[in-house]
């Protein structure tokens, strides 16, 4: 990891250490909260920049004050950016349980960047104008 951070920095890359992927281990299961593997872009109806990414669910209030958190942290790296988590319970805000089964399903391991496909996209140019 030190090697690709110095590599990115040479590259004049600014480094950002964040906060968006945990595990843990218990009995040979592992727990995944991921809030990296996300959907990314710019409202124009909004105006606003939004991150879409997975919720998580866990035992206490751990998976609230770590949503809240990424929060926080992309507020204070992203000026006027809307977050939101999914896999909840239309009925139950608080019950991330789709999400948590998504993302601990050893068959899919994904998040919602991998279960989302663009309908359509913007020309881009790789030229260095």
């Amino acid at each position: 990891m030190d090697k690709t951070i110095e590599l990115l920095k040479d590259a004049d890359y600014n480094i950002i250490p964040t906060p968006g992927a945990f595990y843990s281990c218990n009995n040979d299961q592992i727990f995944n909260i991921n809030f990296l593997n996300c959907l990314t872009g710019f409202s124009e109806k909004t105006g606003h920049f939004y991150y879409i990414t997975s919720g998580t669910q866990t035992d206490g209030k751990l998976a609230s004050v770590l949503m809240d958190s990424y929060v926080e942290f992309l507020n204070a790296n992203c000026n006027d950016i809307a977050v939101y988590f999914v896999g909840r319970k239309p009925e139950d805000p608080s019950d991330f349980g789709e999400a948590k089964h998504t993302m601990n399903r050893m068959a899919s391991q994904l998040g919602v960047h991998c279960l989302s496909f663009e309908l359509n996209t913007k020309p881009h140019t790789t030229e260095v104008t």
